[in-house]
């Protein structure tokens, strides 16, 4: 393979190497086949910058080399992506999940509850409010929503350090965190 000739293009047995790599994880992992193109990307990214670095050597074929660089890549990201889908599975609640078990309503019935109240005056307001929000709770760990959600419930420091079997210094030094973060995103008295 000359790669002289062509610098920055790929030759044609390159992109089936890459399709067919993505096919196989794909077969492996039917979950991933939406991201399907965006796979494709990062491994013909990873055959670009690692075809550059390619040093031949004797009996050393250059398209074993890209097939294995590719294969562990794509072996990485099915390892990224199912550690991924198992902590959204594990954590994230649907919106339509219930409350509590002798409440009737969801999540999502609760946040119309809360914007249907607001007027509409202050109604842009609050939705910036909420936004702003919801963007300083997303940096924060599971363990960090976890203690912020209890909060926002009404319990003490000391009541959630008991609910979640932590102790009571780790949820202090944990809410000096969620503090410090909603304090960085201009919220901190939203954070009691």
């Amino acid at each position: 393979m000359e790669l002289k000739k062509r610098p920055g293009r790929f030759e044609a047995q390159e992109l089936v190497l890459v399709k067919s790599i993505v096919s196989k994880l794909i077969s492996k992992a039917p979950f991933l086949e939406k991201e399907r193109e965006d796979i494709e990307q990062i491994l013909i990214l990873k055959l670009w910058k690692k075809r550059k670095v390619y040093l031949p050597m004797p009996g050393a074929s250059l398209n074993t080399y890209l097939y294995k660089v590719l294969k562990n890549e794509a072996i990485d990201i099915l390892r990224t992506r199912t550690t991924d889908k198992r902590i959204i599975e594990k954590y994230i609640v649907p919106l339509e999940e219930k409350l509590n078990e002798g409440d009737r309503r969801t999540f999502d019935d609760l946040i119309s509850e809360k914007i249907a109240s607001y007027t509409s005056e202050n109604l842009l307001e609050n939705i910036i409010l909420k936004e702003q929000i919801m963007i300083a709770r997303n940096k924060l760990s599971i363990f960090q929503q976890n203690i912020f959600k209890l909060r926002e419930e009404g319990f003490t420091i000391r009541r959630i350090a008991k609910h979640l079997r932590k102790p009571w210094s780790t949820v202090k030094d944990e809410m000096k965190r969620i503090q410090n973060i909603f304090c960085d995103e201009g919220l901190g008295k939203y954070v009691k």
